[in-house]
C-alpha cells in the first residue's frame, strides 16, 4: 500500500523533525546544551534512528480512516501542519539571523509545534513516543533563551 496524502505531509513532518533533532545532535555546543549531556544525547539519538524508519514505513500502511480517529487528516491535520510549518521557516530565519537568543527561542517554538503532531501519531503508533521522548530531552537540554548573554548580532 502506498501512503495517502495525509500521511505523506507527515513522513515530511517526522523527516524535518529529524533533521532539525540531527542538526542539534551534531552541535549540541552551539545549541548550547551542557557537555555531560553531549555524549548521552548523541548515543541516545543513534538508537532512536529505528523509530523514525519505523514510523516512515507504518504510515505508508495506515489507512487515512485511522489517522482519521486521532485528528491527522482535513482541517485538523492542516492547522498542525501549518504551525509546524510556520515554526519550522521561524526557525530557519532564526538561524540566518544569528545570536543565540533568537534561535533557541525558535527552537522551543518549533519542538512544541512538533509535540502537536507527536502527541496524535502516538495514539497510533508507539514508535513515535520514542521520537517524542528524544525531542523532549532535546528540549529539556537546551537552556532558555534567557541564560544566555545578550546577542550582539
Amino acid at each position: 500500500m502506498v501512503g495517502t496524502p495525509a500521511s505523506d505531509d507527515l513522513k515530511a513532518c517526522l523527516e524535518t523533525l529529524r533533521g532539525v533533532l540531527a542538526d542539534v545532535v551534531a552541535d549540541p555546543a552551539a545549541w548550547g546544551i551542557r557537555p555531560e549531556l553531549h555524549e548521552p544525547l548523541g548515543a541516545a539519538w543513534s538508537d532512536v534512528q529505528e523509530a523514525f524508519d519505523r514510523a516512515a514505513e507504518f504510515l505508508d500502511e495506515v489507512p487515512e480512516t485511522e489517522l482519521a480517529k486521532v485528528g491527522l487528516t482535513g482541517s485538523e491535520l492542516r492547522l498542525k501542519l501549518a504551525g509546524f510549518d510556520l515554526a519550522f521557516e521561524d526557525l530557519r530565519a532564526a538561524r540566518l539571523a544569528g545570536g543565540i537568543r533568537g534561535i533557541v527561542k525558535a527552537l522551543k517554538k518549533f519542538l512544541n509545534w512538533a509535540d502537536v503532531l507527536l502527541d496524535s501519531f502516538a495514539k497510533l503508533l508507539n514508535q513515535a513516543d520514542r521520537i517524542a521522548e528524544i525531542k523532549d530531552a532535546v528540549g529539556a537540554a537546551i537552556p532558555d533563551e534567557d541564560e544566555f548573554p545578550e546577542d550582539t548580532a
